[in-house]
């Protein structure tokens, strides 16, 4: 006699069917990949921007560096001067120009921060996903073809970090737009990839107000209660951390793909959120092996260019190459998520749908 669950009864044999023809994990990136060699135009943006970013004006973050640089070694401790020289070094290193490229891929920019995940390690382990170092670019090309720009204070360089930010979700939506209508295989019109380009980038910056503010009302009261344990000799800092990877890191895998509902299936912020959940948690395995092998290859091939841009030829493969990879991924992420979404129960969908109020949709 055959195993039976009560779950059997209820499950229509189409869904199971469907289920059994699901691309995995390598196909569904492998199908991204072809999608993008016979729509080579989608990996445009991201090449442009890295050769801006690599050729245009350079905005070193230096004043700002420099004088947090000088709070450690003031009120520091016995390791404030150790962390100042780390401070100093990213000064030196580091462009705010960059931050154009936080959420689209980018050699400069790292792995896209489009993620609760990827914000989470660009936190805990920044080198892990962070771009490459220009110091490394063959000769002295890591400057640029322009001068580079130091701002006359920090404030400076916050405005200007803030400015490049608001930049990246622009170009965070150029991006992905045209991806999710090659999907939907949707006809090219100016006027409807516009129409979704600003619906979309409205509902990303509601999605980040509501990320800043759920984020700021947890760990801001989290943290001024372990101030205060700290100044009675109680340090819980470690326990706190510990807390945080491991309930970020689920807040992190459910909502992963977020950004893709909100793109892809025209989601509000909530609605977006609500259906990465339910399709997160009906394939939490298969969701798991995506997640773990985009980040494998993300992280791992930037490490391949922080080698190649050692030479001419291999600053052009670099830039090429991360551009057909990022997208190709990007895409990658779309199709895995509507796949599985598609075989959602439709209950399931109609109340994650609902999530919201009207004007969230």
């Amino acid at each position: 006699m055959k195993n039976w669950s009560p779950d059997a009864v209820n499950r229509p044999p189409q869904r199971d069917s469907r289920r059994q023809s699901l691309h995995g994990v390598n196909q569904t990136i492998a199908n991204a990949l072809s999608m993008l060699l016979a729509r080579p135009l989608l990996m445009l943006l991201p090449l442009v921007l890295d050769v801006c970013l690599w050729l245009g004006w350079q905005f070193s973050p230096e004043p700002f560096t420099t004088w947090l640089g000088k709070v450690m070694i003031d009120n520091g401790g016995s390791d404030g001067p150790a962390a100042a020289r780390e401070i100093f070094e990213i000064g030196e290193r580091a462009r705010v120009n960059d931050l154009l490229a936080t959420l689209t891929p980018s050699i400069f920019g790292g792995v896209p921060k489009d993620s609760f995940l990827t914000i989470l390690l660009a936190l805990f382990a920044p080198n892990l996903i962070g771009g490459i170092d220009r110091r490394h670019m063959v000769n002295d090309w890591e400057e640029g073809l322009f001068a580079m720009l130091i701002p006359e204070n920090g404030l400076g360089v916050f405005a200007l970090a803030l400015f490049f930010l608001a930049g990246s979700t622009v170009l965070a939506v150029a991006f992905r737009v045209p991806q999710a209508r090659a999907i939907r295989e949707e006809p090219v019109s100016l006027r409807g990839v516009v129409i979704d380009m600003l619906e979309c980038w409205w509902k990303l910056l509601v999605l980040i107000a509501l990320l800043l503010v759920v984020g700021a009302a947890i760990i801001l009261p989290l943290f001024i209660i372990v101030g205060i344990l700290y100044l009675l000799g109680i340090n819980l800092m470690a326990l706190v951390v510990l807390g945080l990877l491991v309930f970020g890191g689920m807040v992190a895998m459910y909502t992963y793909f977020t950004i893709d509902a909100v793109v892809l299936n025209r989601a509000g912020p909530l609605q977006a959120i609500s259906l990465s959940y339910a399709v997160v948690r009906e394939n939490f395995g298969p969701c798991s092996r995506f997640i773990f092998t985009s980040m494998l290859i993300f992280t791992g091939v930037l490490q391949v260019w922080d080698v190649l841009v050692e030479n001419p030829p291999g600053v052009f493969i670099a830039l090429v190459g991360n551009a057909f990879l990022g997208t190709g991924l990007s895409i990658a992420s779309m199709l895995f998520f509507n796949d599985r979404l598609r075989l959602l129960d439709p209950n399931t969908v109609l109340r994650a749908a609902s999530v919201s109020r009207r004007w969230f949709r």
